[in-house]
Parts: C-alpha cells; sequence; structure tokens
C-alpha cells in the first residue's frame, strides 16, 4: 500500500481465502515477486486466462463476468483514481499544514494507520476471517519497519515537493535489490532488471539536480529522510515475503490491519512528549484531518485495485497501469498545486525521462519472463 509500500503477495493454497480475493484459485504454490511498490502475485496466466479466476471487490462486488477488457479499464481507472485521490490529498493536507507541517508531519502518519486498521478490519469481516494466520510477534517486528517508512517519508515532506517525494519512492527495487542479494536466501537478477535499476537511478540523479538548481533553500535533509524511508520499505517487503506471505498465506488485509495497528503504538510512542498537541492540533484544524482521513482510504484501496489488476490481467499490465499513474501523478502536482518551491526545469524533464524508461525496460523484462513459462 502507499507508504506503507506493501510489496508483494502471495497466492494462497488452493481452497483458501486471501482477502479480497476469492477461495477459486488455480495453483497450490505460490510464486512472489518484487514489482513496484505494491505486492504482487505472479501467476504466470494471460488475460485470457484469467477469466476462469473470480475477481471480486469487497467480496460482494463480482466482475468476473464482465468482458476482460472492460473489467481491465474498470480496474485500471479505480487504481489510478484512488492513487490520485491518496497522492493529491495527501498533497493538499500537507500544504494546509504551511509552516507547521514539520511539527505535525507525523499526525499524517498516525492518522494513516488508524484509517487503514479500519479499512482492513472491514474487509477482514466481510471476508470472514476473524484470526490471523501469522503470529502476531511478526507483525509486530514489521510493524516497526512499516511506520518508519511512513514516519520518515511524511517527515521528508516538511524539506520536498511531492513530486521529489513520488521520484524517490519509486526507487525502492534499489535497496530492494541490494537486500534481495545479500539476505538469504538470495536471489539472482537478470541483465534487463539491472538496466532497470541503473536507468532508474540516472532518472533519480537528473531530477534531484533538478530540484538542487532550481528550488530556492533546497534542503538536503529531505532527501537523506525520504532516502531512509525507501530503505525501510525495501526492507519491509524482503520481510513481508520471507515471514509472513510464504510461510503463512497470510492476506494482504491481515498484514495492513495487523501491521498498522501495532505502528499505532510506535508512532505515539515517537511522538510521546507531543502527543496531546498534535492530537489537539488535529481537533483545531479540521479540513486538514479530513483530507487526510480521505487520502489514507484512497491509499488502501488503491493497493486493493492493483492486486485485482494483476489477478485479472497479469503482472504485465498492471505495471504499466502503475507506471501511467505515477507519471500522472507528478504532472497533477506540479499542475494542481504549483508552489514557490516546484520549478520543472530540463533536467527534472531528463529526469522523468529516464523514470518512465525505467519502467518500460521492467514491463519488457517481465513480458519476456512470462513468455518463456
Amino acid at each position: 500500500m502507499p507508504d506503507m509500500e506493501l510489496s508483494e503477495i502471495s497466492i494462497g493454497k488452493k481452497g483458501e481465502n486471501v482477502g479480497m480475493f476469492s477461495k477459486d484459485l488455480k495453483s497450490n504454490d505460490a510464486l512472489v515477486e518484487v514489482l513496484g511498490d505494491e505486492r504482487q502475485p505472479l501467476t504466470g496466466q494471460s488475460m485470457e486466462e484469467s477469466t476462469e479466476l473470480e475477481i471480486r471487490f469487497l467480496h460482494y462486488i463480482d466482475l468476473t463476468h464482465l468482458d476482460k477488457n472492460l473489467r481491465f479499464g474498470i480496474l485500471a481507472v479505480c487504481h489510478v483514481v484512488c492513487a490520485m485521490v491518496f497522492a493529491a490529498l495527501q498533497e493538499e493536507a500537507f500544504l494546509l499544514m504551511g509552516k507547521d507541517k514539520k511539527t505535525y508531519a507525523q499526525t499524517v502518519t498516525l492518522v494513516t494507520q488508524i484509517i487503514y486498521v479500519f479499512c482492513a478490519g472491514i474487509e477482514l469481516l466481510l471476508d470472514g476471517a476473524t484470526k490471523p494466520k501469522a503470529p502476531l510477534y511478526s507483525y509486530g517486528l514489521l510493524s516497526v519497519l512499516t511506520t518508519a517508512g511512513m514516519y520518515f517519508t511524511n517527515a521528508s515532506l516538511a524539506y520536498l515537493s511531492y513530486p521529489t517525494r513520488i521520484i524517490f519512492k519509486s526507487a525502492k527495487p534499489i535497496p530492494t535489490m541490494g537486500v534481495e542479494v545479500i539476505y538469504p536466501p538470495r536471489k539472482t537478477f537478470t541483465k534487463l532488471e539491472i538496466a532497470a535499476i541503473f536507468l532508474l537511478t540516472i532518472g533519480i540523479t537528473l531530477f534531484s539536480y533538478g530540484e538542487v538548481i532550481g528550488v530556492p533553500n533546497f534542503s538536503f535533509m529531505g532527501v537523506f529522510l525520504v532516502s531512509i524511508g525507501t530503505v525501510a520499505d525495501a526492507l519491509t517487503s524482503n520481510y513481508e515475503k520471507k515471514n509472513i506471505f510464504r510461510p503463512y498465506d497470510a492476506s494482504h488485509a491481515e498484514v495492513m490491519l495487523w501491521a498498522s495497528f501495532f505502528g499505532i503504538f510506535w508512532t505515539c510512542l515517537s511522538m510521546f512528549q507531543t502527543l496531546p498537541e498534535n492530537i489537539s492540533y488535529l481537533y483545531n484544524n479540521s479540513e486538514v484531518f479530513m483530507w487526510i482521513c480521505f487520502s489514507a482510504v484512497g491509499g488502501y484501496f488503491s493497493v486493493s485495485f492493483v492486486l485485482l489488476l494483476i489477478k485479472s490481467s497479469g503482472p504485465t499490465y498492471a505495471e504499466v497501469v502503475k507506471g501511467f499513474r505515477k507519471a500522472f501523478s507528478i504532472t497533477f502536482s506540479y499542475i494542481v498545486y504549483p508552489t514557490p518551491d516546484k520549478h520543472f526545469g530540463y533536467f527534472h524533464l531528463a529526469g522523468v525521462s529516464f523514470f518512465l524508461l525505467s519502467i518500460a525496460n521492467t514491463v519488457w523484462a517481465k513480458s519476456r519472463k512470462k513468455g518463456k513459462k
């Protein structure tokens, strides 16, 4: 999910319910792969084959019998809209905070975690999943990483523009690949996957340099904070896959519920001395509180729709949609929220171009891997 950045999901054993996914699954063995900033099942099926699977949203909304192209369009639009709601309204909340965002940035973290608990709880109740599959201590450890990712990312927005945040958060495959190479069982990567990381690194470097020369009073503190948040997200991805999804077949809703639930404790602990002040700030700034809540709901359901999109049409199509969503989010931010700290120059353009090349390379790599199956 956004900010919490869940990176992959395992498909459960045949006959099991895995969150929003229905019980009618074809494979007993889950193949899990990191493709970006959501949890991705690698099923190996084409759009034509995927019609055999049930596609349900919130248990009761059945899209299974729709034309496959219509279903793809509905899920893609719903994902992009929800992701845009998340990004736009979160940026609106930070803009309303103004200079106060340095002091009260973590109110965004706290409210977002509470909303995630609420949304995931509803989804689990609709699915009839009342007991967690993974041990709670695993979620306690996971919550440290998820909270760190959200904490440092939100703190960085006191120094960075929102488009810069999107670019840096898209860099999560870089530390994720490093963790996968170092942490047993080690994973090897193809030349195309390494090339995608290389292009992404160039894009981030050029975009960041554009910020340095184009933004008055640019602070490297923001880069430092968002980099820590991105590394925490990469560690989250690795921990989820190897300690929760593979051994326990936990659903995404279960992970979001318990990781956010324990994360609330860590967030409150991080602002222990100022917690009453932060709560008072939200009470006195109801508009900020409202936008944070709506943003969090959008973030939760953007993850839900992209997971359904992967199940319905495969990871390659989902990667294309995610790429367009990120590019559109950056464009939307510059157009709708023009501020003195946003100056789109030639280095920004070059950085975004390499970023899009990296996405195209990733899609190509996934399509080739899929064709070999």
